[in-house]
């Protein structure tokens, strides 16, 4: 009989990134949550052999551009204040290897 191959499933990390913080990988898509504030919007990048995901509104934006399967790097750029509601929000720059350009959604 012959012997089984396990493999280890690992659940993906939470990306917590500080000021100039870089994630280079392949996007692999994203998932709505629901959590306290009501849902938002998870996104998931591999790098290596390990994935990492990342949420923010301006997020939402950005990879709304992309198409799955896309190599991506993403730095992380601070953290503002709204102007308009004095409310903290994370910024972010995202980079592709292939050109995108601007198309509606949905």
């Amino acid at each position: 009989m012959k012997k089984k191959q396990w493999n280890r499933v690992k659940a993906p990390k939470m990306w917590r990134p500080k000021d100039g913080d870089e994630l280079m990988g392949t996007y692999l898509g994203s998932q709505v949550r629901s959590g306290v504030y009501g849902e938002y919007t998870v996104y998931f990048i591999q790098q290596h052999s390990q994935v990492y995901m990342t949420s923010g509104s301006l997020l939402n934006d950005l990879f709304a551009l992309l198409n799955e399967g896309e190599q991506v790097k993403l730095v992380y750029t601070g953290k503002k204040t709204s102007k308009t509601s004095g409310n903290e929000y994370k910024t972010f720059e995202l980079y592709s290897e292939s050109i995108v350009e601007f198309r509606l959604v949905g």
